[in-house]
């Protein structure tokens, strides 16, 4: 897609449909063909109109020079994982842009569907889904915000401190709606009580397992000017150790803004008045 390719896809309320390939699990893959990170802050600001604003800044562009002190700022490979787990609300969206990578091999993105492992372990293993979904993580972030990792200045908890749970659902119907992981998140387990602490470390090994099977697992080799968008609520993704230089960008979306543009889009131009009380979305 071309910078007026994608601004005609919003435009007809699709972008996330048309001119783009799509997994079915939480994962759209969209084609800029362009190396140049201001047409992926286009397709950010079209599907939201705004992005968040983290310590890495509203709109991040990095290689692996160790900034801020995150494994993400290096070439070794990183296992699945959501993005944010030490927000009280993560991100919702999430975009990658790969800008370059040049003199090196390596690098490839690892997507897996959350709600499929979870899925997998409900049906193979009940009592560890139960613990999963019932025992909150802690979790925090520290690193440095200028360009020196070797001093912390920022530290970054949820509220309450203590976390949520790996698998998270719906309290009136039950179904499940988050799944938020990222091991190296993880704070001391220091709230568990005795009793639980065998069978929460079971059920995080079986996890563990079903996350990295080959069978849940996608690899894709994104050449320079490809978007990948996921839903951080549902799809984990990694990457494989890479040589050479590496150059990649992106933003972060909540879901109720982009939900807001994806609502006024379709008012727009399906002809439906978001203000009336026989909307369809009310």
């Amino acid at each position: 897609m071309s910078g007026s390719e994608i601004i005609a896809a919003a435009r007809s309320a699709s972008m996330l449909s048309q001119n783009n390939k799509s997994h079915g699990r939480g994962e759209h893959r969209i084609d800029l063909y362009t190396p140049g990170h201001g047409y992926s802050e286009t397709l950010m600001t079209l599907l939201s109109g705004q992005s968040i604003y983290t310590e890495d800044g509203g709109f991040w562009d990095f290689t692996a020079d160790l900034k801020h002190g995150d494994t993400a700022y290096t070439n070794i490979a990183l296992g699945a994982h959501t993005d944010t787990t030490y927000f009280t609300d993560p991100c919702g969206l999430q975009m990658f842009h790969l800008l370059s990578h040049v003199q090196g091999t390596g690098g490839q993105t690892l997507l897996v569907d959350g709600f499929h492992v979870a899925s997998l372990l409900s049906a193979l293993e009940s009592e560890s889904y139960k613990v999963l979904s019932a025992v909150p993580v802690p979790t925090h972030s520290a690193g440095a915000s200028g360009d020196s990792p070797q001093t912390m200045t920022y530290l970054y908890h949820p509220k309450p401190e203590v976390g949520y749970p790996i698998i998270n659902h719906n309290p009136i119907s039950g179904e499940l709606i988050h799944v938020r992981y990222n091991n190296t998140d993880r704070s001391v387990m220091r709230h568990l009580k005795p009793e639980i602490v065998e069978a929460w470390y079971k059920a995080l090994r079986s996890w563990n397992k079903l996350l990295t099977s080959p069978n849940s697992e996608y690899w894709v080799q994104l050449s320079p000017g490809t978007a990948v968008v996921i839903d951080n609520h549902r799809v984990l993704h990694g990457r494989s150790a890479f040589t050479g230089e590496r150059r990649m960008c992106g933003a972060y979306i909540t879901h109720d803004e982009f939900a807001s543009r994806l609502n006024v889009l379709r008012a727009k131009f399906e002809g439906l008045d978001s203000d009336s009380i026989w909307n369809p979305a009310l």
